[in-house]
């Protein structure tokens, strides 16, 4: 290469590209270098069978390099260099004659439009226009600067360039082709800190190893506008969405597109829109949409766009879901709602052993049939169209339940009561049992659980159980009785049990009962009072106990029993044997005159007793006594009985017990009076004397209690010095050396009253008479005051039922002596001399 060949300017750039003489195809295949360091980079070459390699750690840029020959049997060198953030430049170099291609960094001194804060540089070689630069930073100011090289590798004219910036951060060079020229070299300096939509003048120097060509026509390139950030794409409906950015500096008006991207050969839906946010409607379902958002300059230039891909919901899933079941038929029609969007639907229904069953329908309905009993389904609709959607499976439907299985039954003999239980079945809301006896008599049970007991059962009957399932869904569905299960109850407890005695004999008793419903046996058992055990048994409704003895009391149990069960017992009447005779009777004397009393041993058997006293002139008297004693009332005094006693059972009685003699109590004195000596303040007490060799005792008992007795075998008592004012009971007894009698009738006597006391006078002068005052006197009816002189003449007396009285006609100028005298009912007190009075004298 010279510079006679050279027929165009080039520009003012540090990057050289030499050319080798001879056509060797470079071998270079390919080389990655990652990250551009930011450092100054030395010398990059990519030579013929060489490889390309990193000389600093930090130094990762990326080059790509293919080699292959066109038709011309020319090498092409496929290449791209990446600075990130800066630029990508896919071009294509025809290098038959070239031998290396390298890129350096810039001097910091260098000259021409290569300017910039960075100083970072690139060249670039392309074979057709235009040349394509991306990925630059966006709002930044680059120089560019374009070479034409033909085959002979002079350089030729500059070429006009044509350049725009589609985005912030791109920038496209064009130029008119240069007549001759196989290559052009696109040189690019950085210029960083460029305004968004801004002006800026870009031209280009050519060059070759000559010198600098003549500078190209300055270009006017102008920024565009930044895009917004933080686009977001809300869902509003299945069919619409809303979109939303932030807001950009200076812009008025953004642009808006919409791309489908399943449908590449339709145009995006532009619109531009001069607030931040838009509504786009008729989005088709399961559909990936690519929504970009640009901003609009003032030339109406629309920039590069944010891009955010928004997926449509898929197609709605089935809103609802229902199932008409029939139990009849063993079918089911599942229907639900329609999908926008579906043109087929396919329902499934799986069992719980996880077999499932489909259905297609371009409707909304399916019927499903020969389903199984007692199963639970779950319900899936998938919805199809452009994509499907399926439910989520949370509607299940149940069948009716199957006939419940091995009915089983336990009877508990003592209460009757039977358990009835089965296997469980699916989908049972609840169990319905029955139990039919033999009189057909119906007995139900409903029950969500597997058994139900029955406590009302009868006793001796024969039962047939039978069980069905009641389906959930609430229709008339059931599967139907079961066989019947038969069972028989315990018998019937014995009733009415009664007890006959043979009062003839001592040794047997027949015990009968009303006979008992499902009884085939009957056992009866008596315990004894002496023996302990007895037993019979008999089919029918009687039997005898023998072998007994004389007063048992025999508690009697009988059960019935059907070979299976066995009622408890039931206690009957006591069987009562014939009472024993009564032993050793002995007679006690009671010494009442009146009565007397027996005594003997227990007998066994006996409930009663009843003894007998007969007078020697045939008179009976009778006693009953439950105690081994019992005592004759109204008996004659003084007088001799025969006694004896038999036991009774109520039932039978025993024979008589031996025979004893019964003395009664002597008889009361009669004729018992009293003579009174009212001086001597004594009485004496007589009675009539009836048998010789009798003590009599007299006893007299004041009002207080205290008595004083006299015992004499005489027919009289004296007592003496009795108190006054007393009032005594006089009663006499006899006693015949073994009974004292019962007492005389009681005879009253009152003692003399007690002489007046505290006896006071008051003489009245005018009147010449006398008060006369004294004290209560204890037995006293009345009183009587009188008033004597010296010979004890009697000159006034008044009487009084008080404790005063007044003396009249007093003689004048006495000396008087007043008394006082108490009067009773047969004697009365003495008269002592207890007061004076002086009279007043005859001029009184």
């Amino acid at each position: 290469m010279n510079g006679s060949d050279s027929e165009a300017s080039h520009s003012n750039v540090r990057t050289t590209i030499s050319v080798a003489p001879r056509p060797v195809q470079p071998t270079v295949n390919h080389v990655e270098y990652e990250k551009l360091g930011t450092q100054a980079m030395d010398a990059r070459s990519i030579t013929q069978n060489a490889s390309v390699r990193v000389l600093t750690e930090d130094d990762r840029s990326l080059v790509a390099a293919t080699s292959v020959t066109n038709r011309r049997g020319e090498a092409q060198l496929s290449w791209l260099l990446r600075f990130p953030s800066f630029f990508k430049t896919p071009n294509t170099v025809t290098a038959s004659q070239w031998s290396s291609v390298w890129c350096l960094e810039p001097p910091a001194t260098s000259s021409g439009q290569r300017t910039g804060s960075s100083g970072l540089f690139s060249e670039s070689l392309v074979d057709t226009s235009p040349g394509t630069v991306v990925g630059l930073l966006p709002y930044t100011q680059f120089t560019l600067s374009v070479m034409s090289v033909n085959t002979g590798g002079r350089m030729l004219v500059a070429p006009d360039l044509i350049s725009s910036s589609p985005s912030s951060d791109t920038i496209v060079i064009d130029w008119d082709p240069v007549d001759q020229a196989v290559l052009y070299s696109l040189v690019m300096t950085l210029v960083d800190n460029l305004q968004q939509a801004t002006s800026y003048s870009c031209y280009v120097y050519s060059s070759n190893p000559a010198g600098l060509g003549a500078k190209s026509l300055v270009k006017t390139i102008r920024t565009l506008v930044q895009p917004p950030n933080n686009v977001a794409v809300t869902e509003l409906t299945q069919g619409m969405a809303r979109v939303t950015w932030n807001s950009v500096s200076g812009v008025l008006l953004y642009q808006m597109s919409v791309t489908a991207n399943n449908k590449p050969g339709f145009p995006p839906v532009l619109k531009n829109v001069t607030g931040t946010a838009m509504n786009i409607s008729n989005l088709e379902p399961c559909t990936t949409y690519t929504i970009g958002v640009a901003s609009i300059n003032m030339f109406l230039e629309p920039g590069e766009s944010t891009n955010f891909t928004f997926l449509t919901s898929t197609i709605s899933t089935v809103s609802s879901i229902s199932v008409e079941y029939s139990c009849l038929t063993s079918t089911a029609i599942v229907r639900w709602g329609v999908v926008f969007g579906a043109t087929l639907y396919r329902a499934v229904i799986t069992d719980g052993q996880g077999r499932s069953f489909n259905c297609t329908s371009t409707n909304t309905t399916c019927q499903f049939l020969m389903l199984v009993c007692g199963e639970r389904y779950t319900v899936r609709i998938t919805a199809i169209g452009n994509c499907e959607s399926t439910s989520d499976g949370t509607y299940v439907f149940e069948t009716a339940p199957c006939p419940p299985k091995a009915p089983q039954l336990y009877r508990e003999c003592s209460t009757n009561v039977i358990l009835f239980s089965w296997d469980s079945t699916n989908n049972t809301a609840y169990y319905f049992a029955i139990a039919v006896d033999s009189d057909q008599l119906v007995t139900e049970c409903l029950t969500v659980d597997t058994s139900c007991f029955f406590t009302d059962t009868v006793c001796g009957k024969t039962y047939s159980f039978y069980v069905r399932s009641i389906y959930t869904g609430g229709l008339d569905c059931n599967t139907g009785y079961t066989d019947g299960v038969v069972i028989k109850t315990a018998p019937c407890l014995p009733q009415n049990i009664y007890t006959t005695a043979n009062c003839a004999s001592i040794s047997s008793a027949v015990i009968t009962w009303h006979e008992a419903a499902g009884a085939k046996t009957y056992i009866v058992e008596a315990r004894g009072n002496r023996k302990d055990f007895y037993n019979c048994s008999s089919a029918n409704t009687s039997c005898t106990l023998t072998d007994l003895e004389c007063g048992e009391s025999l508690s009697v149990w009988i059960v019935a029993t059907n070979g299976d069960c066995t009622t408890d017992p039931v206690l009957g009447e006591v069987a009562e044997t014939v009472p024993c005779i009564p032993q050793n009777v002995s007679a006690v004397k009671t010494c009442s005159s009146e009565s007397a009393s027996l005594t003997w041993n227990n007998a066994n058997g006996a409930v009663l007793y009843i003894g007998t006293a007969t007078h020697i002139d045939g008179t009976v008297h009778t006693c009953a006594a439950m105690a081994p004693e019992c005592t004759f009332p109204n008996l004659r005094c003084g007088e001799t009985y025969d006694v004896k006693v038999k036991a009774t059972n109520l039932q039978c009685n025993s024979s008589e017990s031996q025979h004893v003699t019964l003395q009664t109590a002597p008889c009361a004195p009669v004729r018992v009076g009293v003579t009174r000596d009212c001086a001597a303040n004594h009485v004496i007490a007589s009675w009539q004397a009836l048998q010789a060799g009798s003590l009599y005792m007299a006893v007299l008992q004041d009002e207080h209690g205290p008595t004083v007795n006299c015992s004499t075998s005489s027919n009289n008592c004296t007592f003496t010095d009795l108190l006054c004012g007393m009032n005594y009971n006089l009663t006499v007894t006899r006693n015949d050396g073994q009974c004292r009698s019962l007492p005389s009738s009681s005879i009253q006597i009152q003692s003399a009253p007690c002489d007046p006391q505290n006896i006071t006078t008051v003489l009245q002068c005018d009147t010449n008479t006398a008060n006369v005052a004294w004290a209560v006197s204890a037995g006293a009816n009345g009183y009587t005051a009188i008033a004597t002189d010296r010979q004890q003449q009697r000159l006034a007396s008044c009487h009084s039922m008080g404790t005063s009285c007044q003396l009249t006609s007093l003689p004048c100028g006495m000396r008087l002596n007043v008394t006082v005298q108490a009067d009773g009912t047969t004697c009365n007190s003495s008269s002592q001399p207890k007061a004076v009075v002086e009279t007043g004298d005859s001029s009184c």
